[in-house]
């Protein structure tokens, strides 16, 4: 994307070597997952505010999917109404290893402690990075019919939350009782 757009690429100090080196940090059951390596041109931390035209957008370290994983809020007001928005990286498992993960071994530690934060995120307006998770298709489809608050849900990020704690928390009790 960055090649076709010529945007700048931000990450996390802790994403950018794997970035730039063109494959997945940590121990991963579906083994090497390369893609093209890009280069990092900013590196950013944790509550670092950026500007972008107009809007101000502040970066949420968020690990356990990836290492330096970054979830992304920002505020805007729409009809005269305040709306916090969330650009949600990801807290699927994928394959990552949580059982003697010897690359990353705070990875349970890290997903834990990215719930946890997350579910005291306020976000009206979710927005995940993978659209299919968060049903941003036909939300759009929605839109375009009439309905201009078919992206607000308040409650929609706990509800994700939630069901995404569960689906790890099985995945890593799978993954004990395979190690056993």
């Amino acid at each position: 994307m960055k090649a076709v757009t010529g945007a700048k690429l931000y990450a996390s100090s802790l994403d950018k070597p794997a970035l730039e080196k063109g494959r997945h940090f940590g121990d991963n059951e579906n083994g090497l997952t390369p893609f093209p390596a890009v280069k990092v041109d900013r590196t950013i931390r944790d509550g670092q505010k950026i500007k972008l035209g107009e809007a101000t957008l502040t970066a949420h370290l968020t690990p356990g999917h990836t290492i330096g994983g970054t979830t992304w809020t920002m505020s805007v007001t729409e009809r005269g109404r305040p709306l916090s928005v969330m650009f949600f990286n990801s807290v699927s498992v994928a394959g990552n290893a949580l059982v003697g993960n010897r690359t990353y071994p705070r990875i349970v530690a890290d997903y834990r402690a990215t719930f946890a934060r997350l579910k005291a995120m306020p976000a009206d307006v979710f927005l995940p990075v993978h659209p299919e998770q968060g049903g941003l298709i036909a939300k759009r489809q929605r839109v375009l019919n009439g309905d201009n608050s078919a992206f607000i849900d308040p409650a929609e990020l706990g509800r994700f939350i939630d069901a995404s704690e569960a689906a790890f928390n099985k995945e890593l009790a799978r993954q004990q009782g395979a190690a056993k």
